[in-house]
């Protein structure tokens, strides 16, 4: 069959120029190209233009509908003239030639060619932000799948088309379909209709409206296999919505080693792309940890870890990391053969930007105020005063576009973040406008903290205020800063009063301390925020071992409770003072105080400030080898605590009667009672609180044979304590030392060093594997590790 006229296009083009009474220069100027580019055009010297190129030329000719289709069905030569009766002997396979190795997507590509297989799934389509590599991985699920088509494998770039119109021309400029009398999607039906193929349609965003007449050939042609990329949804029936999320990147708060950062997607990436520039560029203990980090402010996001290696031409991956705080303008020098939307970060974002409208491009820019994610309450706040804004539809709309996305919330509260990329362009967007934002951000952490009990301890024990407030706490840093700077003293000491506990749970106690003495200092008004600052200062210090702010503080406290007349800031208080005294091994004046504090919750019919008076007192008598009485006490206080379910106080409760056992040689009962604990610290992401535990099981298994082992726990521990920078607690101790002489006397000091440094390197998820193990064995139960909720 005779090919195409080799200078179709060339010649279309100058009889068009022509007619529109343009010289090749006026007609460049026009278009935003070079008049070079133009001649070569037409003297035939690029028989397939690119199709934004040819988009700019009819926009400059000022083309109708038909003519621009015309200039576009020429500039892609026509495969066949006529439909052929039968399929080709061998597929066609019209793909991009890939730039580079895919890395990091075997699990999605198994996933699309199971989708594309299916006699149900017609139309899949590969939805997320820009920057994630939807194309690419499009591109190479078509390639792996060519010989599941033997009618060809057809890819249609639509990124250069803004009209919904040209959708159909387009692709069946790509098959080589002539537009006859009766019609072309017609024509399209009927080429289709019999036939084995996958037509990859790519950049669908910004012509969705084309999207039910694609759907509507797709159901004549039952052996058609549509695979799209696209920022937001087509919304068609029969569409498979697959969502393309960023590389996997190691996990910031694991102490990881280099082979854990080399299996990392991201981080194999960063190195393949910076070795195309160096060849001799690789991994190493040096620069390891540094290119983790990097790929960890890039979000995993394939485009800006591509563009952030480029720079290693001049910058080594450290030098680089120190210049990522702000991204946007270090991501920029894509290579020259990709679309201008994705030659710079702040390009591929501003692409989805504009497809949104006003009002929605408005509440994108004041969400980018909050850090690491939003509830829809939040989002609430941040809508316009006047309620212009629909917060609820315009948060759905941002997801469908992929600038923000849905993550895990707590039971059915919806949790939204946006990448961090993409928050520093909407920042940017924010411009005039973000004092504003940032003030009523502040706020709503300010009316959130209203809302909260005023007992810290019960925030602190309440799961589900504990859990998603924990959510919160760089949100609550930036309302800080706010009040700060804006001289908003009571502001500060009522957030510093409730919200101590995230730096708590965290294990962020110096940087909690800092900022409750720094609003302390700022306010010295007497309120019952004041109080409950001293209190949250009062736990905190003990926590870390730094019993002097406590010691100075505690007399203002039971001042400020008596003059407020409150029995449960009394309370508060006079549990505050025996803490401290027992701390500092004045027991018999601790007792005093707890003994107080049961009378005052008995006084008061009010059983939690019993049972935590009982758990405290538990702790102390198992600092003094009391075990009769503690395990006594310890009991009384879990009924309590199991009964009311408080998260914290059940890790302390089973830690401590866990200590208790394996102090009395019942390795059985320590090693049930160490799991209860650890399984809670492990559910609800509370590490500072597992390690007493750890320490526990570590000696248990030491003593029953495997002391290997026991090395590589208790050193996962110590890896926790240099992590949080907390020393072991009082109750931990006894059970500390017979767990370390032991291990000692089994192993030596130099296999137990070796051992701990392996323990070192473990994850929390990985030592509470193995502690898992250990007392499932001990206790012969088959004990399971939940799922973290």
């Amino acid at each position: 069959m005779p090919g195409p006229e080799p200078h179709r296009f060339g010649a279309l083009l100058r009889r068009m120029r022509t007619g529109a009474a343009l010289s090749q220069e006026a007609l460049a100027e026009r278009a935003g190209i070079s008049a070079r580019a133009v001649g070569d055009l037409e003297r035939g010297v690029h028989h397939a233009p690119r199709l934004e190129t040819v988009r700019l030329l009819a926009d400059a000719l000022n083309l109708g509908a038909q003519d621009r289709a015309t200039l576009l069905a020429a500039a892609r030569p026509t495969v066949m003239e006529e439909p052929p009766a039968s399929a080709h002997p061998s597929p066609v396979v019209s793909l991009p030639r890939p730039s580079a190795q895919l890395i990091g997507r075997e699990r999605e590509l198994a996933a699309l060619t199971d989708l594309l297989m299916r006699d149900d799934r017609h139309l899949v389509t590969l939805v997320g932000p820009g920057g994630t590599g939807k194309t690419r991985l499009a591109q190479e699920v078509a390639a792996r799948m060519a010989s599941h088509f033997p009618d060809g494998v057809w890819f249609v770039d639509l990124s250069p088309l803004t009209d919904a119109d040209f959708v159909l021309s387009t692709i069946a400029a790509s098959f080589g379909i002539p537009e006859g009398r009766d019609g072309l999607k017609t024509r399209m039906q009927g080429f289709l209709g019999g036939k084995q193929a996958l037509l990859v349609l790519d950049n669908f965003e910004r012509v969705v409206a084309a999207a039910p007449g694609v759907a509507s050939i797709l159901a004549h042609a039952p052996d058609v296999r549509v695979l799209a990329t696209s920022r937001l949804p087509l919304h068609v029936q029969g569409e498979q919505e697959y969502p393309v999320s960023p590389l996997s990147v190691p996990d910031p708060r694991s102490l990881a080693s280099q082979e854990v950062i080399e299996h990392s997607p991201a981080v194999q990436l960063f190195v393949e792309r910076a070795r195309a520039i160096h060849p001799d560029f690789a991994l190493s203990t040096a620069n390891a940890e540094a290119i983790a980090a990097i790929c960890q402010r890039l979000d995993g996001l394939p485009l800006a870890i591509e563009l952030a290696a480029a720079r290693v031409r001049v910058l080594p991956p450290s030098a680089l990391l120190a210049r990522l705080e702000k991204r946007l303008p270090l991501l920029t020098g894509g290579a020259q053969t990709l679309p201008a939307r994705q030659r710079t970060m702040r390009d591929a974002i501003a692409w989805s930007y504009d497809l949104l409208s006003t009002e929605e491009q408005a509440l994108f820019r004041r969400l980018a105020v909050f850090v690491g994610g939003f509830t829809l309450a939040a989002a609430d706040a941040m809508a316009d005063p006047d309620g212009s804004l629909a917060a609820f539809d315009g948060v759905v709309t941002l997801v469908e576009h992929s600038l923000v996305r849905l993550i895990a919330g707590r039971d059915d509260e919806a949790r939204c973040l946006m990448l961090e990329t993409v928050r520093e362009f909407g920042l940017e967007q924010l411009a005039g406008e973000e004092d504003a934002a940032r003030q009523r951000h502040a706020d709503y952490y300010l009316q959130l903290a209203d809302h909260l009990s005023p007992l810290n301890t019960t925030f602190l024990q309440n799961r589900t205020q504990l859990e998603r407030m924990t959510a919160e706490m760089d949100n609550v840093r930036l309302a800080f800063t706010w009040f700060e700077a804006h001289g908003v003293s009571d502001a500060l000491l009522q957030l510093t009063g409730v919200f101590w506990a995230l730096w708590q749970a965290s294990g962020h106690h110096r940087e909690g301390l800092a900022l409750i003495e720094h609003a302390l200092a700022l306010d010295p008004r007497a309120s019952t925020a004041r109080f409950f600052a001293i209190d949250g200062l009062g736990m905190m210090a003990l926590e870390v071992g730094d019993y002097e702010p406590a010691s100075q503080h505690l007399e203002e406290e039971r001042a400020l409770a008596q003059e407020l007349n409150d029995p449960l800031l009394i309370w508060m208080a006079t549990t505050q003072e025996g803490l401290l005294l027992s701390r500092l091994g004045a027991f018999s004046r601790a007792s005093v105080a707890f003994n107080e504090a049961r009378r005052i919750g008995r006084a008061t019919n009010n059983a939690e400030m019993e049972g935590f008076a009982n758990l405290w007192m538990a702790d102390m008598a198992l600092v003094q080898a009391q075990y009769e009485q503690a395990a006594v006490l310890y009991g009384d206080a879990l009924v309590f605590f199991e009964a009311t379910n408080w998260t914290w106080s059940l890790v302390d409760g089973h830690a401590g009667l866990g200590g208790v056992c394996y102090l009395t040689e019942d390795l059985a009962g320590a090693a049930v009672n160490y799991w209860k604990s650890l399984e809670r610290a492990w559910q609800h992401n509370i590490p500072v609180q597992a390690i007493g535990s750890l320490v526990g099981i570590a000696g248990v298994i030491a003593e029953l044979g495997a002391p290997e082992k026991g090395a590589h726990i208790f050193g996962a521990a110590e890896g926790l304590v240099t992590l949080f920078g907390t020393p072991t607690f009082p109750r931990d101790q006894p059970a500390r030392d017979r767990a370390f002489a032991a291990l000692t006397t089994l192993l030596g000091e130099d296999r137990l060093a070796a051992g701990r440094h392996v323990g070192r390197t473990l994850t929390f998820e990985q030592a509470v594997t193995e502690a898992k193990a250990v007392a499932a064995h001990v206790s012969g139960s088959a004990i399971e590790r939940p799922a973290r909720t």
